[in-house]
């Protein structure tokens, strides 16, 4: 055929699934000691529901943390990621308090909260900006000691919340090469009718090298009220503790309104798992070094030093991990992970 009349006919058939996803996931963490955490997971993604490709999610959550959240994202045109996305959830979670080793008792936090988010969103991340409110409860639950606390703590919020997201890692649980990097911020204030004033910002990056089998994974974490107030409602308090969070702690052991973190992880793919059930096992070690104002420590803003070693394996549930934990505060733990911590 004469080339510059050439013609080329393409037959494009439709994916033979969709437009609605099912996905359910199971994310389990215990440091053997402290409260399993313990979640069973579904998510239900609606896609196409116009011309210009608006998606409905719905994600609900059963467990140590519980939570139903609807959205619905509606794109401003079809050729930017331009978007409007209001929603609505409710969320059921525990915040833990320690004295040393010694769990001395937790709030649980119920919230419902609705908000509209704009943004951009595209293939390397998102962006996103919008007002929100919400109305927590956080119910005390201290053992004997329950009875000298102010009971049952109400609160309302009206803020601005942004969110933003880059992400270039080739995968999530064991990734070989990229970059990731989010910011939070949660800004109530009583000007806008809120209980309280504060400013919550969060930051976090992670990057990571391979050489052949072997991966280095780098990754920071900050986070402050910076309002100035130095203090946070404890629906909104930082946590560490567990693996790779200063490893050797109970799971979430540590909280407080500011924190700093930094981890530097060495990995190792030493076997292929079947397609069918995941990608690879490891073996893996990291060296940990973070600092929070826990009004329960002796030396509360002082660096703590932490170390781990650990055996993981990418599966189609997600990551699977065992591993031991030792801390500059003399504590020592064993961790069994299996999925996403929620």
């Amino acid at each position: 055929p004469n080339e510059e009349n050439a013609t080329v006919v393409i037959n494009a058939e439709s994916k033979p699934w969709g437009p609605g996803y099912l996905k359910i996931g199971l994310g389990a963490a215990t440091d053997f000691t402290s409260p399993t955490q313990l979640n069973l997971a579904a998510s239900y993604r609606r896609t196409w529901i116009n011309s210009i490709g608006a998606e409905w999610r719905t994600d609900a959550q059963i467990g140590y943390d519980s939570l139903i959240r609807t959205e619905f994202m509606q794109p401003l045109q079809v050729r930017d990621g331009a978007f409007i996305a209001p929603y609505i959830g409710a969320r059921r979670n525990f915040v833990e308090f320690y004295s040393g080793e010694l769990r001395i008792g937790d709030f649980k936090v119920t919230r419902l909260q609705t908000g509209i988010d704009v943004g951009i969103t595209g293939i390397t991340g998102e962006l996103s900006i919008g007002p929100y409110y919400s109305y927590i409860q956080s119910k005390p639950d201290f053992g004997l000691s329950t009875h000298l606390l102010t009971g049952d703590q109400t609160e309302r919020q009206i803020g601005i919340e942004l969110s933003g997201i880059y992400d270039q890692l080739d995968n999530v649980d064991f990734p070989r090469s990229g970059l990731r990097a989010t910011v939070g911020v949660l800004a109530a204030s009583e000007k806008w009718g809120s209980d309280e004033d504060f400013t919550r910002a969060q930051v976090s990056i992670s990057g990571v090298k391979s050489f052949g089998k072997n991966s280095f994974l780098g990754h920071v974490e900050w986070g402050d009220e910076i309002s100035g107030k130095d203090d946070l409602p404890v629906s909104e308090v930082f946590k560490l503790g567990g693996p790779n969070r200063l490893s050797g702690l109970f799971l979430d052991q540590l909280t407080g309104s500011r924190y700093n973190l930094a981890t530097l992880s060495y990995y190792r793919q030493y076997a292929s798992l079947p397609s069918q059930i995941g990608r690879g096992l490891y073996l893996g070690a990291s060296l940990e070094a973070g600092r929070i104002n826990d009004q329960f420590m002796k030396d509360p803003w002082e660096w703590v030093t932490a170390g781990g070693v650990y055996w993981g394996a990418d599966t189609v549930l997600g990551a699977a991990y065992i591993g031991y934990g030792y801390s500059s505060l003399q504590q020592n733990t064993w961790y069994l992970t299996i999925g996403p911590r929620f």
